[in-house]
């Protein structure tokens, strides 16, 4: 009979843990993207009334998907203000003559950039370096790849800001009543793990990571690169050889000839003294392309004939299957006079598209760069039988304000640290500062926030409100603290720190975090343990993911990237789980006592 009525009290506690259980069947099953079962989750919760009117709303209050979506913003504005490009610039230009230096640089510079930014777009823009960094070590991508991931993923670990799951799991460990995280004061457990992970990936790398052929960076990233060619306009980069030109020898920037009144100028090129009126053909990923346009000493593209009018915009276009533009050379096709637009390049997948611009014959599929009036588009869709004409993936970056976009982040940082004001203000403070300054465009910055994850973290905060109201928490710490209590400290953290990993490896690390986090407070005070102290394991079992593709966003990046499959993760990431796990609890145990 005690039992039937323990049963109905805890009736709601059971039906929400059902629940959840549901819910992470859904996101292991990969159905949906994450976030809609638990958008919908969050929902039933309150249609079941485990979560109030008021209650709802007070979850749009919590301060970390605030901050979250705030260092999307800052982490896209180091991008556009090509920061993490000129990093990438310099690694390559050291990988000619001392690549085992540049491969520790470009390493360092994961960890270190990881801690303070988004770990996601930093991989996003290391990923052709590091495979170019491979091919002058002589190396496969492969032996690379994973290594970029695991150590964007340790330098998460190191400050609070590092990753969103340590924003989340603080934000939670505030409405428990814990006191909030400093930004440096998982700093030490972050260093512990950071080393432990790395002497793994030295040691054991060699023989766990594979070598294998990766697939083609430029179709797996998006990035395209296009022909295209630029005339001194003036005499701003006259009387210097090319070498000397810095916009024209960047790294991505691939000088393929020099004309001099129709005629070429002989190799090497970098040390011909360039004159005003030389053509310059070259190839470049769309965003270096843009960045050459807006400089006033060169002019970019195809310019025969192009009367151009009003606002100019500037889009992709690809070239229709049907016959009527086949075969014939932009040149003289007269998109200028005919539709007022110029062509700025022209893209062949896995080709040079030609010589030079002018000569470039349309085939099906190729990509051309247009510059025009908005209203030229549609007719030249029209006429010139041209398809999914759509605004470029990449912009040209404005390098002249990177030093404000990192005083930004220094400030966001520095201030926070001596606790003037507490992160999530801050971040949005930077967020306006670099707007009003114009270091990155407002559909930009918007465009940078990964909206799935901000649904993902509102919904799951909602859920884990649920799971507290119904006394699911309390249920499952009853169930866990007997065998917990038992053991000693290092022991209670190590279990602790793997029930979050062992989940999100499977499930998304942020819902790890929101369920957990309670779960772990509740475990301290019926234990007699440290919360801070489990509240850590949470946070560091949920952000170091490592034996699956899918447990982290970066190691999804370059497991497209680099051709690998599943297995590759388990054979190393099984160990860097293992490793992470014992320093961090380790570290934690120091820390704390």
């Amino acid at each position: 009979m005690t039992e039937f009525q323990d049963l109905l009290q805890n009736r709601d506690a059971l039906i929400a843990l059902g629940l959840i259980v549901g819910l992470f069947t859904f996101f292991m099953l990969e159905l949906y993207p994450p976030e809609v079962p638990a958008a919908g989750l969050a929902a039933l919760f309150v249609v079941l009334g485990y979560v109030g009117p008021d209650e709802l709303l007070s979850v749009f209050s919590n301060p970390a998907p605030l901050t979250i979506g705030a260092m999307f913003v800052l982490s896209g504005a180091l991008v556009r203000t090509g920061v993490l490009e000129a990093v990438s610039d310099t690694v390559i230009r050291q990988a000619k003559e001392r690549p085992a230096l540049a491969l520790a640089v470009i390493f360092g510079v994961t960890l270190v950039a990881s801690g303070f930014v988004n770990n996601t777009p930093v991989v996003l823009v290391l990923i052709p370096v590091v495979i170019r960094l491979a091919a002058a070590l002589g190396k496969a991508p492969t032996r690379l790849l994973i290594p970029l991931s695991y150590v964007a993923i340790l330098g998460g670990t190191c400050t609070l800001i590092g990753t969103s799951t340590n924003l989340l799991v603080d934000g939670v460990a505030r409405g428990q009543g814990l006191e909030p995280f400093s930004i440096f004061e998982i700093t030490p457990i972050g260093i512990a793990v950071a080393l432990a992970g790395g002497v793994t990936l030295a040691l054991l790398g060699r023989w766990l990571l594979p070598d294998r052929e990766a697939s083609d960076p430029e179709q797996m990233l998006g990035e395209t690169t296009f022909l295209s060619e630029a005339v001194l306009a003036d005499d701003t980069y006259a009387g210097r050889p090319l070498a000397d030109i810095a916009p024209l020898s960047r790294v991505g920037v691939r000088v393929t000839a020099v004309r001099r009144r129709g005629e070429p100028l002989p190799a090497p090129l970098e040390e011909q003294v360039l004159q005003k009126g030389d053509t310059v053909i070259f190839r470049a990923p769309t965003s270096e392309l843009l960045t050459l346009h807006d400089d006033p000493g060169l002019k970019i593209g195809l310019r025969r004939g192009e009367p151009q009018e009003g606002e100019l915009v500037t889009v992709e276009v690809i070239v229709s299957p049907r016959k009527s533009s086949l075969g014939r050379s932009l040149g003289s096709m007269s998109l200028g006079r005919r539709f007022g637009v110029r062509v700025l390049g022209a893209h062949r997948h896995e080709h040079i598209a030609g010589p030079d611009l002018g000569s470039v014959r349309l085939r099906p599929a190729d990509k051309l760069l247009l510059e025009g009036p908005a209203t030229a588009f549609q007719s030249l869709e029209d006429e010139a039988q041209l398809v999914s004409v759509s605004r470029p993936t990449g912009r040209a970056f404005r390098r002249g304000r990177a030093p404000l976009v990192l005083a930004a982040l220094a400030a966001v940082v520095g201030l926070a640290a001596v606790g003037v004001l507490d992160i999530a203000t801050l971040s949005i403070l930077a967020v306006a500062a670099i707007l009003v300054l114009r270091c990155i465009d407002a559909d930009e910055a918007w465009g940078a926030i990964d909206g799935s994850i901000l649904v993902l973290i509102f919904a799951m905060l909602v859920v884990g409100l649920g799971l507290q109201n119904t006394g699911a928490v309390d249920l499952l710490v009853s169930w866990l603290a007997p065998p917990i209590a038992g053991m000693p400290p290092f022991f209670a953290l190590l279990t602790v720190y793997l029930l979050a990993s062992v989940l999100t490896e499977t499930v998304t690390n942020n819902a790890v975090a929101v369920v957990f986090t309670p779960i772990a407070i509740g475990l301290a005070e019926s234990t007699g343990l440290d919360p801070r102290a489990l509240t850590l394991a949470v946070m560091f079992g949920a952000s170091a993911s490592f034996a699956t593709p899918i447990g982290y966003q970066t190691n999804t990046l370059v497991y497209g990237a680099g051709n690998y499959r599943f297995a590759d993760f388990l054979k190393i990431g099984i160990a860097m789980n293992v490793v992470a796990a014992f320093a961090s609890c380790a570290a934690i145990l120091w820390l704390y006592g």
